[in-house]
């Protein structure tokens, strides 16, 4: 007799795992991925759980992005050995909390090395990602050795945060706020040395159906959507590159690029109270990000942003 339980919001704790896979490690870079590696695991230790497309679509999937079907617990340890092997630690039992907590308790045991100390390459990475249930933006090494004009990939994923809010004065209760995207922006900051040139996702787009079209100052995200309408999921191309860099001869040495949010494309509730009035939006994020927060060009806040810096060059050894 096979054991299954159920799991709150398996889709969402699975790619929030895998994601920082790749972002931090350049691994496990979509869900076939993940699959190969559960099968040599499964070879290798002899596990005993099912594993086919069919199984990993029925347990990860957006099919069960609100665990509606119950997962062999055998699937979940497995995973968890998977995500170990790739450098993530994850323990079974944190697959039992809600999402906050999952992600919480993900993060507490995999902190982030400091900005580009350990970082192998010759860029700095510098990440800022204060909603990263909200959504998780990175830059992974630029391809090649060229300074001068580097190739850049990312990963730039959309979910919906489930978060709680702090009182107050005492005599409140705690709140819980969903907080979710239904468009967003992506820019360059100014004064910056790169601009991505007109290839790829900066290109120029006539297809109705784009979920990522050029505007004034940037580009628009879209989609892609979930039922709701929240943007959810990555908007960026499998298998191209975020951008093909270009000097601006503006001086300084770095590229950051930003994810913004235009207010009415924010969209927080209050599931206990979906009457209530909608609670100050930009209040909401300053008290979650603990301070105030960046604006992009056009004044629209900042939900994330990546930047990329060249590594100063190794003073020599004065002994050798």
């Amino acid at each position: 007799m096979t054991v299954t339980k159920y799991y709150q919001a398996p889709h969402a704790k699975f790619e929030h795992i895998r994601t920082l896979v790749y972002t931090r490690f350049g691994r496990l870079r979509d869900q076939t991925a993940v699959a190969t590696d559960l099968d040599v695991h499964k070879k290798k230790t002899g596990a005993d759980f099912p594993l086919s497309p069919a199984t990993m679509s029925n347990a990860f999937s957006d099919k069960n992005k609100d665990g509606d079907k119950p997962i062999n617990p055998a699937l979940i340890v497995a995973v968890c050995a998977v995500f170990e092997t790739n450098g993530l630690r994850v323990e079974a039992d944190w697959w039992l909390l809600d999402l906050p907590g999952f992600t919480a308790a993900v993060a507490k045991a995999n902190p982030l090395v400091g900005p580009g100390s350990a970082e192998p390459g010759p860029w700095r990475l510098i990440h800022d990602n204060p909603f990263p249930a909200l959504v998780e933006f990175r830059f992974h090494q630029p391809r090649g050795n060229d300074i001068g004009a580097p190739i850049v990939d990312a990963s730039l994923l959309f979910g919906t945060a489930e978060v709680t809010i702090e009182p107050e004065t005492a005599d409140q209760p705690l709140r819980s706020l969903v907080i979710a995207v239904t468009e967003a922006r992506l820019s360059v900051a100014q004064g910056g040395a790169w601009q991505p040139r007109n290839e790829g996702i900066w290109a120029e787009t006539t297809e109705p159906d784009a979920v990522v079209r050029r505007v004034p100052g940037g580009l628009a995200i879209t989609g892609p959507r979930d039922p709701h309408g929240n943007l959810a999921g990555s908007p960026l191309f499998a298998d191209a590159p975020f951008a093909f860099l270009e000097p601006t001869h503006a001086g300084g040495d770095s590229f950051t690029a930003l994810v913004s949010a235009l207010p009415r494309h924010l969209s927080i509730t209050d599931p206990e109270a979906p009457a209530a009035p909608s609670p100050n939006k930009l209040a909401v994020l300053a008290r979650l990000a603990q301070c105030n927060l960046d604006r992009d060009a056009a004044g629209n806040p900042v939900i994330a942003k990546a930047t990329l810096r060249p590594k100063p060059d190794p003073k020599p050894d004065p002994t050798a």
